[in-house]
């Protein structure tokens, strides 16, 4: 493991469905991530 991600807000900012709506764009980013930094996904 290289690293690790994670997205907390307060309940004020952005409520629990919110941030769940953020999730396909984190996944996106980390998987960027982790094939700028040579790891092959396997399927």
């Amino acid at each position: 493991m290289l690293a690790a991600t994670s997205i907390s807000v307060p309940d004020v900012v952005l409520n629990r469905d919110q941030v769940l709506e953020l999730l396909p764009e984190l996944l996106a980013t980390t998987r960027a991530i982790s094939a700028d930094c040579g790891y092959e996904e396997r399927v």
